[in-house]
């Protein structure tokens, strides 16, 4: 919306940008996952193994590691969500902005018949 006038002013050329910005963020969110894991791989035995300290900190430990794959896997799913958004949104403005082409096009092919007095009536 532009002011208080109700009006919509739509930038393709800015939705198509960032069109391209999402597609080359659609493979991050798989990255992130592959050195999350290999993070988890490598740090797994930092609170023991079978210690007091390794049963103080196991659960807390494992629930945090099972919120990071979420938040990664709800980043992966947000993504892709939003780039069928904006191509969606992308489309609707390209289809209006070609009907509102076609019918400019054809009161211009028609202008003459107002002329004739019967106001454009075939």
């Amino acid at each position: 919306m532009s002011g208080y006038h109700n009006t919509y002013e739509a930038d393709p050329v800015g939705l198509r940008k960032t069109l391209q910005q999402l597609e080359g963020l659609a493979g991050a969110p798989k990255q992130m996952r592959v050195k999350f894991e290999r993070t988890v791989q490598a740090t797994s035995n930092w609170n023991g193994t079978d210690d007091d300290f390794y049963k103080q900190t196991e659960d807390q430990d494992k629930q945090q590691i099972e919120s990071c794959r979420a938040v990664v896997d709800s980043l992966s799913e947000f993504l892709t969500g939003l780039q069928s958004a904006v191509r969606q949104s992308l489309g609707s403005i390209e289809g209006v902005h070609q009907d509102v082409q076609e019918k400019i096009h054809d009161a211009q092919s028609n202008a003459g018949d107002y002329t004739s007095g019967d106001h454009g009536k075939r």
